[in-house]
């Protein structure tokens, strides 16, 4: 019960002869909001994990396309940062699929390349454009902008 209250949440149980017969823990919502971001580069997601360390925001990553469609559309995070240049399937082709998936279709996505197309990312649905390399003050700004567009929906 203390491990439950000092998370949040709840712990119950119903005895009954001096056995546990069931046991009902109930965690409180921590108020973070999911983030994905799909680049190849190992670093970059390790490099917004330490941008974000203080922020309320979990942080996903996804090395590839395929694997980035994936956690989108079984975790539907608040936004989505993409990289562009990536193996196999470029950002290009997952912004579109995200733009044409029903459960995808409405999450921010952010373009976070070193090819300075931001014309581009916005043409095809893109919600922001940031240039490599990418500052912390540069993400914190554009995850307030997503946030704040999400909210104003």
């Amino acid at each position: 019960q203390g491990l439950a209250h000092s998370l949040g949440g709840t712990c119950t149980q119903t005895i009954e002869a001096e056995r546990w017969l069931t046991l009902d823990l109930s965690l409180a919502d921590s108020g973070r909001r999911s983030l994905l971001v799909i680049d190849d580069n190992a670093g970059l997601i390790e490099l917004f994990e330490r941008y974000l360390a203080d922020q309320p925001y979990r942080l996903m990553g996804a090395s590839e396309g395929k694997q980035g469609l994936e956690i989108a559309e079984r975790e539907r995070p608040a936004v989505i940062f993409l990289d562009v240049m990536m193996p196999q399937q470029d950002g290009w082709e997952v912004l579109q699929r995200l733009q044409n998936q029903a459960a995808t279709r409405d999450i921010p996505v952010v373009v976070c390349s070193v090819l300075d197309d931001p014309e581009l990312a916005y043409s095809l649905g893109a919600t922001g454009f940031l240039a490599k390399p990418v500052s912390r003050l540069q993400l914190l700004e554009a995850l307030s902008r997503c946030v704040a567009e999400n909210s104003a929906r």
